[in-house]
């Protein structure tokens, strides 16, 4: 959420800084009025309409309607409640993980599909990837490793066999999760002690 605000503000300055310099550099070829070498003819006149209400081109309202429309807007739109839902909120993102399939063969797949299946992952990891890869095999076996935020947690080799993919893929979920928990408290600690400097061990 700090990345996503810092982002906006970012963007927020270069937006105006970029009409700023809009503003202040000279108009362009093409923004320069033409020499007038011969007038423009004038255009030619309607006649006029037969109602008693004053002619306007459709689609336009009158200037004394415009206005009057924009007042009544703002002050249905300017209540105290209003004010206080107009503030900032940046939505927290939906996405906090991937699980990344890069598997080839039907083994791999049904690796990726048990282990996609029961992962549920508890609350406040943060942002993670987990890559599950696979490398052709002798035979029949296949080598699947899984892979957590760019660290090799394990290299399974598998044979189609359902009672060891399934084996294979409840110790692969209890390393994986194992590994993102330690990761988020060793995180904490870190941040605790960067709160308090005076914790530290030398």
């Amino acid at each position: 959420m700090v990345n996503t605000l810092l982002t906006f503000r970012r963007r927020f300055w270069l937006v105006l800084l970029g009409g700023i310099m809009l503003q202040t550099a000279p108009p362009s070829y093409a923004q320069v009025k033409p020499k007038a070498s011969a007038p423009a003819p004038a255009p030619a006149k309607r006649p006029p309409p037969t109602g008693g209400a004053p002619a306007a081109t459709p689609g336009t309202l009158p200037a004394a309607k415009v206005e009057e429309a924009l007042r009544l807007l703002l002050q249905a739109t300017a209540t105290p409640d209003s004010l206080q839902n107009n503030r900032l909120q940046l939505p927290e993102a939906e996405i906090n993980g991937l699980v990344i399939d890069q598997t080839i063969t039907k083994i791999g797949r049904d690796f990726y599909g048990l282990f996609y299946g029961q992962w549920d992952p508890p609350q406040g990891l943060g942002e993670y990837t987990v890559v599950i890869q696979e490398k052709p095999g002798r035979g029949t076996t296949t080598l699947i490793s899984v892979t957590v935020n760019d660290n090799a947690l394990v290299d399974l080799p598998l044979s189609p066999n359902n009672d060891a993919i399934e084996d294979a893929v409840a110790y692969s979920l209890s390393l994986t999760l194992d590994y993102l928990i330690n990761a988020r408290n060793v995180s904490q600690q870190l941040d605790t002690t960067a709160d308090n400097p005076g914790t530290e061990v030398y």
